[in-house]
């Protein structure tokens, strides 16, 4: 259950009363991200989102906020992807005051102090040396990379350390007037909430003035053969994704992709897990996954695997792939991979977290909102012939993609498989 409240300023507003829970959570999120930028501001998002728990007029300092918020036990984070920037804030019900009135200030009052940005660079690049040195992340940003090439989408979240630090005070002040407005911005409510609650929240936002705004550049690409991209680095290990570029987070189709992925390799019993894992010990962490972009999206499979046997797990990962698409799967798998769906999204929602976030993403994605059993009866209405008929379209040569990460210098090795 949930309502949504549209302010004048286009500020938009969803609660989800759960009676069940004594705990409060504000889950805002903006449409904005790394695919926005322009390639002379890459990471500005990421960086932006920093900078708001670094001040305030009324909280002048990173330790005053954190102070606040750790004295009443509160969660709180943020985070940065493609296409939106989140906050959130979760705490006992009866701190419903603070933490909405925290979360407002650091988004309308934050001072963006130049030597703070300048100590916050060296954080940064911190982080992108963090990344960079644990293959099991940075393989993903190869993979978006190989994708997406030198486009907004391919490139770094977390954005490239010549750029960050060229970055100035004055550059933040636009891009957050450009793209932080009422219109562009969802906040969902969850927990134990009272009308007073919503009373607060809509006098905080209807201060804030909208505009207008830009969009993103569209994904455009053209593949026309298998591409292969080889990161070289001294590892015990090869890290790799075998992916096929696929459908969007709009394409009905999604919901045929979501099966096909349970069937293929997102649990312990999948495909990938028993052929690469239990029967031929070529991987400790084999799975695979769902990527979804406003435009575009990806259907991957990922593993860590022994460097000597990596062109053999290269080709068990592929014969499964072809195994779907040439024979398609059988009713069993369907109807296990159902009742997976229908089992984690129970779980999903047990938390005030995931129940915000599922229904404010929905809305600020996708523009309309599925209730979790509407989703479900999507899921129940895909059959056998849908998933051939999905994997036929997808699962082809030249939408094949190979991002690899391991002592190997040429990747014409690999194109040859893939061939």
């Amino acid at each position: 259950m949930y309502k949504k409240f549209v302010l004048s300023n286009n500020f938009r507003i969803i609660t989800v009363p759960m009676k069940e829970t004594k705990a409060v959570i504000l889950y805002l999120i903006v449409k904005v991200g790394s695919r926005y930028e322009q390639k002379e501001k890459s990471g500005i998002s990421h960086f932006l989102e920093h900078l708001f728990f670094k001040g305030t007029k009324k909280r002048p300092s990173t330790f005053i906020i954190s102070k606040e918020l750790d004295g009443i036990g509160a969660s709180y984070n943020a985070f940065t992807s493609e296409e939106i920037t989140g906050f959130y804030i979760q705490a006992e019900a009866s701190k419903f005051n603070l933490i909405c009135d925290v979360l407002f200030d650091i988004l309308s009052n934050s001072l963006f102090d130049a030597k703070e940005i300048e100590k916050e660079k060296g954080v940064i690049a911190e982080e992108y040396n963090m990344r960079r040195d644990a293959p099991m992340s940075y393989i993903f940003d190869l993979y978006k990379q190989l994708l997406f090439k030198d486009t907004p989408l391919g490139r770094l979240v977390i954005g490239e350390p010549e750029v960050i630090k060229e970055l100035k005070r004055d550059d933040f002040l636009t891009y957050k007037n450009q793209y932080y407005l009422p219109s562009r911005t969802v906040l969902g409510l969850a927990g134990s909430l009272k009308n007073e609650n919503l009373n607060l929240v809509k006098n905080y936002a209807a201060k804030i003035k909208d505009n207008i705004s830009t969009g993103a550049l569209p994904a455009a690409y053209t593949q026309k053969i298998p591409e292969v991209l080889v990161f070289p680095k001294k590892t015990d290990q090869t890290h790799l994704i075998i992916g096929f570029r696929s459908v969007s987070r709009r394409s009905k189709e999604r919901y045929i992709q979501e099966v096909l992925n349970v069937i293929l390799g997102a649990s312990m019993s999948s495909r990938l897990f028993i052929e690469v894992r239990e029967k031929s010990g070529l991987a400790y962490h084999i799975s695979s996954d769902t990527w979804y972009f406003d435009d575009t999206g990806s259907l991957i499979a990922y593993a860590g695997v022994p460097i000597a046997k990596t062109k053999e797990a290269i080709k068990l990962i592929l014969s499964e792939f072809n195994k779907i698409r040439d024979r398609g799967v059988t009713e069993e798998e369907l109807k296990k991979a159902k009742d997976y769906l229908k089992g984690k999204m129970a779980l999903r929602l047990e938390s005030s977290y995931n129940r915000a976030a599922y229904i404010a993403d929905q809305e600020l994605l996708l523009d309309e909102i599925k209730t979790p059993n509407e989703e479900l009866e999507e899921y129940e209405k895909v059959t056998k012939k849908d998933i051939i008929r999905f994997a036929k379209k997808v699962l082809q040569r030249n939408k094949l993609n190979l991002a690899l990460i391991g002592p190997f210098e040429k990747k014409e090795e690999f194109i040859k498989i893939l061939d």
